[in-house]
């Protein structure tokens, strides 16, 4: 039997900065992750937006740099954004002197995911992020918009781009 092999990634924006907070930047991220989903490149077992960060858990499903591709499709496109709907933001997460235009911390940290229950601290681990102290970005889990919690509580997956962790077969 050939290993699917999952992995959990983080990523911080650029100088730790709070991109995120603004919904309409959230989406732009969430289409770009829809866009490999519906290309089968990857398949999202989990996930969550926080205002500096994201965390996702996935397979890669082709051969190719899909993460990197996510990365470099959306930071592009954030970066436009921001450039016209917030750029004092933009200045704190690539200063002037920075010309690469990244707005993450690269390189993004991936850990291989080795066991269903390892997977399974991974999800709650991403799913309660939204509780932390730090954050309170919502009073339950499955409340925060921005998060695959509301999907494996109710079975409804809003943005069309979720496997669920039982699919995966080691």
């Amino acid at each position: 039997m050939k290993t699917r092999k999952i992995y959990y990634c983080t990523v911080a924006v650029r100088n730790g900065q709070p991109i995120f907070a603004a919904d309409q930047n959230k989406h732009v991220l969430i289409r770009y992750m829809q866009s490999l989903y519906d290309r089968k490149q990857l398949r999202i077992y989990g996930y969550v937006i926080m205002p500096d960060h994201f965390h996702l858990l996935i397979e890669q499903l082709k051969p190719g740099p899909a993460l990197d591709s996510l990365l470099a499709s959306a930071g592009r496109a954030l970066y436009a954004l921001l450039r016209c709907e917030q750029p004092l933001l933009l200045d704190e997460v690539v200063p002037l002197e920075n010309e690469d235009g990244c707005i993450w911390e690269l390189p993004a940290r991936t850990t291989q995911v080795n066991s269903m229950p390892e997977m399974l601290q991974y999800l709650q681990l991403m799913h309660n992020n939204p509780l932390a102290a730090r954050w309170r970005l919502c009073r339950t889990a499955a409340d925060y918009a921005y998060s695959s919690s509301f999907y494996y509580q109710s079975g409804r997956d809003q943005f069309t781009m979720l496997s669920h962790y039982r699919d995966w077969v080691k």
